[in-house]
């Protein structure tokens, strides 16, 4: 969510924006509903306030983002919300391509990391790992 200065505004900006989101609110919702330990966390930086759903450590260690949700362990530092607000932000951008543009290339990056014990620093060196650093103001 585009966190404006006045209330209404806020909810008037944000509206459109849930529906260009769609097809990552659905899984974000379904998400939120399994998991239910959540917080509002906001990004000053970058202007956004999303819903952070403490998944614990269901799926492993990794954190993602579905538009304006997060996904994140109990040991989820700063950094990685911030990285995770920047793909929120990317998702405020390609709407209902998000999965096909982020998405997919963020998660087989992410396994291909993995599977040939690549550094972390390879991971977010190109995108859309490298654009969520930049959006969500990481300090890495």
């Amino acid at each position: 969510m585009i966190k404006m200065k006045y209330l209404w505004l806020t909810i008037l900006v944000n509206i459109p924006l849930f529906v260009w989101q769609i097809l990552c609110v659905i899984p974000g919702l379904i998400c939120w509903a399994i998991f239910r330990k959540f917080e509002i966390y906001t990004n000053e930086d970058a202007g956004v306030t999303v819903v952070n759903v403490n998944k614990g450590f269901l799926f492993g260690n990794a954190c993602f983002s579905c538009g304006p949700f997060i996904f994140t362990t109990p040991d989820c530092d700063e950094n990685t919300k911030r990285h995770e607000t920047g793909h929120s932000v990317q998702s405020l951008w390609f709407g209902p391509l998000f999965h096909i543009c982020v998405s997919l290339p963020s998660v087989c990056r992410f396994w291909y990391r993995r599977w040939k014990k690549l550094p972390q620093e390879w991971y977010y060196k190109s995108w859309p790992e490298n654009s969520a650093e930049k959006r969500g103001h990481t300090k890495r």
